[in-house]
């Protein structure tokens, strides 16, 4: 796919004065590697899918900085977790979005939104197992630069998952990392499993299939090993259709 040099912005990470985690604002389990960790770096961000998978620097309620992850399904619309949008103190300021990032380079730019949405399970009761929202971008920029997002659809039984997304415990913790395993547990709300993660790859996809015609099954969020994400199901997915039509 074609990507031209001239979008591309160089974030300086140093001076952003990062605290850590979006999952340290909630009443998260940390994103966890499990027994021996064999993630593999992506160096071709500017590829599908995982140019679809977005860097996430969020200014919460505090006006503190978090990291966190997201990805597109839409023009506008950027799946990721409920606590990377609306933590303890309330709807985040603003999140910058930024697509395939890829060390301090934004190979498509970035796009810093205030709109977000996520549902009453999550904002009101905090329940893992409603644990998703939604960053609504302003405009199209990103989107026409990027060229395609991710397709979703319910995934059932005990599937292979891919996860992808941008863990705090690497250095720098802006490069994208790939790992994928089998779910141990389908609980109906939720994916179990066991592939390894790290606190700032949560709202990253947990997807089946390969390439560019891989589908979402799920936004990976909890820790534990197993790790978890809630499931593409029912009314997430009413949810997530309303969202990427806003």
């Amino acid at each position: 796919m074609f990507h031209d040099p001239e979008w591309e912005e160089t974030i300086d990470v140093d001076g952003l004065d990062l605290n850590g985690p979006a999952a340290g604002l909630s009443y998260t389990q940390p994103e966890t590697v499990c027994g021996r960790d064999d993630r593999a770096k992506i160096t071709n961000t500017t590829s599908a899918p995982y140019k679809f998978i977005c860097k996430l620097f969020i200014t919460a309620a505090n006006g503190r900085n978090y990291i966190g992850s997201g990805f597109f399904i839409g023009p506008r619309c950027i799946i990721t977790s409920g606590h990377c949008v609306h933590s303890n103190g309330g709807w985040a300021r603003s999140i910058r979005v930024v697509p395939g990032m890829n060390g301090r380079v934004a190979p498509f730019g970035s796009l810093t939104s205030n709109r977000f949405n996520s549902v009453t399970g999550w904002t009101r009761d905090k329940d893992p197992n409603y644990d998703h929202g939604a960053v609504i971008l302003p405009n199209n920029s990103l989107y026409n630069r990027v060229r395609g997002h991710f397709g979703v659809r319910q995934a059932n039984g005990l599937p292979l998952l891919n996860n992808s997304g941008y863990p705090g415990d690497k250095n720098p913790s802006t490069e994208q990392w790939y790992n994928a395993g089998r779910a141990t547990q389908n609980t109906g709300l939720m994916f179990k499993y066991m592939i390894d993660t790290a606190g700032g790859q949560s709202g990253s996809p947990v997807w089946t299939g390969s390439g560019s015609s891989g589908l979402v099954a799920g936004v990976h969020g909890y820790g534990g090993c197993p790790n978890k994400a809630v499931r593409a199901q029912g009314y997430v997915l009413q949810r997530w259709s309303e969202w990427k039509r806003l």
